[in-house]
């Protein structure tokens, strides 16, 4: 009985600690955000790019170290792009997309505005679509909707979940902030999946705000050069020229840069005829801790024009 109390006191010590170690660590990001965006204006500009390993990345984080942290906070909000090499295998990445593909032969499309009960949903976007919802800049696309409070059937959530809960320590909050919201709390987590088709696939030059997130996030589960062959995400330099990010990234890599930075996504092989098929082109993924169609003040992105 005295050693099982003695463990229960240790394990109960530990949980403190750990808390006591988190809590700092986000008292401290949100302390050097703060602090970056009153010294210096949001970038619209990318000025670079910096590639890292994912293990390092997510090491700093698990262990706190507040020099390296507030070292990649600096380089976010100077306009740099951080690549992530090697966050997920390419097993992973495979199990997603033929998830993806594999809901859309047990469900037709739909689409439902982010409310209480809100099921997940998936829907080709064009053009002409994305002006009639509730997008805020123009896009052409497959995308895959899913949310928390609903029964993840693919078990993708804890596949998200290991870089994701990463990306919200760095934004000031912690690892399962917003986990278990719903719309009429305001803010909810939402997972993207997005497949780009080829001879069509593209997104509209566009910023995002940093209210919430400090960094848009992704991650490609395709690669250039095998599963297309031109396009993809880029940012605006300073001289207006396109920095192409794909082209340093394969499979199960990711990407994260300050919101306000302008990109885009380049139409997917524009030199091939139009097709939807979903065994080629770009599949992409990201994480959102969006608000929802029941806040009062919404945060969205804006389309940007050269």
């Amino acid at each position: 009985q005295s050693a099982l109390y003695c463990r229960s006191l240790w394990f109960t010590l530990q949980v403190i600690l750990m808390k006591k170690v988190n809590n700092r660590r986000r008292d401290h990001i949100r302390s050097l955000w703060d602090k970056l965006e009153r010294q210096s204006n949001a970038p619209r500009l990318v000025t670079g790019l910096v590639k890292l390993e994912w293990q390092e990345f997510a090491s700093a984080i698990d262990h706190a170290d507040l020099t390296e942290i507030g070292t990649y906070l600096d380089l976010l909000h100077s306009g740099k792009v951080m690549v992530l090499h090697n966050a997920y295998s390419e097993e992973d990445c495979d199990r997603i997309v033929k998830s993806c593909i594999d809901w859309t032969t047990r469900e037709s499309e739909s689409f439902s505005p982010t409310v209480d009960g809100a099921p997940d949903f998936y829907q080709s976007v064009d053009i002409a679509q994305a002006s009639k919802s509730f997008y805020s800049f123009q896009r052409i696309q497959k995308q895959f909707y899913l949310y928390r409070w609903n029964n993840d059937p693919y078990e993708l959530f804890p596949v998200a979940d290991k870089t994701w809960s990463r990306f919200k320590i760095m934004s000031g909050w912690s690892a399962d902030e917003f986990c278990t919201n719903k719309p009429s709390d305001g803010v909810v987590d939402r997972l993207h999946i997005h497949h780009y088709p080829r001879g069509l696939g593209e997104q509209e030059l566009h910023a995002d705000p940093p209210a919430r997130q400090k960094f848009i996030q992704g991650f490609n589960l395709t690669t250039l050069g095998k599963d297309y062959y031109s396009g993809g995400l880029y940012f605006i330099q300073g001289n207006s020229a396109r920095l192409y990010v794909d082209e340093h990234l394969t499979k199960g890599d990711g990407y994260i840069a300050y919101p306000t930075v302008i990109h885009g996504v380049e139409k997917i092989d524009c030199q091939s005829a139009p097709d939807w098929g979903m065994s080629r082109g770009r599949w992409f993924m990201g994480f959102y801790s969006m608000d929802s169609d029941l806040s009062k003040n919404k945060n969205r992105g804006w389309p940007e024009k050269l």
